[in-house]
């Protein structure tokens, strides 16, 4: 079995970001949203479609054509950084609101918060560690917020959610820099009680990486 190569970058540095940050004046309006982004998502398709025959110094003549052609069109469009404007665009509170909404909707339905107000209240048992008493008196979900725009999107939450924000590129000190695909397994096996995918389902064009992604589920704790 061959060792899979690493996929290289998705969006090269460039000097597209120059362009764009001045460019825009006005609120795109919520249709032109939606087109911008789906239209992003569908280049990095087809794009990982190409990656996927193999090393790209090796493509023939028509797929190297296809990939530069691919690559012209994401960087006229913006980039990554285009791409995370436009997101954080449509999950305005006029707009919406974000995926933490329908999140936190589904947690309450679920009647998490309960739950952990049960454990908060348990009264500390005799031979319990100081550790583990102090745990039950701060019980709280540890959550894995992948491709946050914004560090406090749980911030309404913050006395349940212990929110822990990372992306590919990051637009706020608050949120670390992070490639999901990247973290290391081990360390992080069982480590979350809930993990955040949001649209990077979508963004991830490779249907391999694609189910990478979803195993996810590994890292999570069994609540």
């Amino acid at each position: 079995m061959g060792i899979r190569k690493r996929k290289l970058p998705i969006t090269a540095p460039s000097e597209r970001g120059k362009r764009h940050k001045h460019a825009a004046i006005s609120t795109p309006k919520p249709q032109s949203t939606r087109n911008a982004i789906t239209k992003f998502h569908n280049a990095l398709k087809h794009k990982a479609a190409i990656l996927s025959l193999g090393d790209p110094s090796l493509l023939n003549a028509h797929d190297a054509r296809k990939l530069k052609e691919i690559d012209t069109e994401i960087a006229r469009m913006g980039g990554l950084e285009l791409y995370q404007d436009m997101s954080a665009t449509g999950q305005r509170k006029d707009r919406g609101g974000g995926s933490e909404k329908v999140l936190i909707n589904w947690l309450k339905e679920l009647e998490v918060t309960t739950m952990l107000q049960g454990l908060q209240a348990t009264p500390s048992v005799k031979g319990k560690g100081k550790a583990e008493s102090e745990m039950e008196s701060t019980a709280k979900l540890s959550l894995l917020e992948v491709g946050a725009l914004e560090p406090d999107n749980y911030g309404s939450c913050s006395s349940w959610i212990d929110s822990h924000p990372i992306d590919l590129r990051s637009r706020h000190p608050g949120i670390r820099k992070q490639d999901f695909m990247l973290l290391d397994k081990a360390v992080n096996c069982a480590k979350w009680d809930i993990i955040s995918l949001s649209l990077v389902l979508n963004f991830v064009g490779d249907a391999h990486d694609r189910g990478t992604a979803q195993e996810a589920r590994l890292l999570v704790d069994a609540l």
